[in-house]
């Protein structure tokens, strides 16, 4: 029960909740690049306001491209972080 409890954060602003749907219908409907998910593009941001019939404004689309970033990139916490090898040696080259 405590590791669900420290899960829990503040409450969601309920203003906010229509911006949060956008992002989660915008993060179902996104597209894989070579390196995993793409990024939403300002084409793929105006495809779905034509799609859906939104109307976007500017600090909206900042919001949502936050969002995007915030879920693609997450910063990782100093146990994620792994120190950098300086006593890996040279691979030999056989043969």
């Amino acid at each position: 029960m405590r590791a669900r409890e420290a899960l829990e954060g503040p409450e969601f602003p309920e203003a906010l909740r229509y911006l949060w749907e956008r992002f989660e219908r915008l993060d179902a409907m996104r597209e894989a690049g070579f390196h995993g998910p793409a990024r939403f593009s300002p084409p793929f941001l105006a495809a779905a306001c034509q799609l859906f019939g939104w109307t976007l404004a500017p600090h909206e689309v900042e919001a949502l491209t936050m969002l995007d970033l915030a879920t693609l990139y997450p910063e990782p916490t100093d146990r994620e972080t792994p120190e950098p090898r300086t006593d890996a040696p040279w691979p030999e080259r056989k043969g």
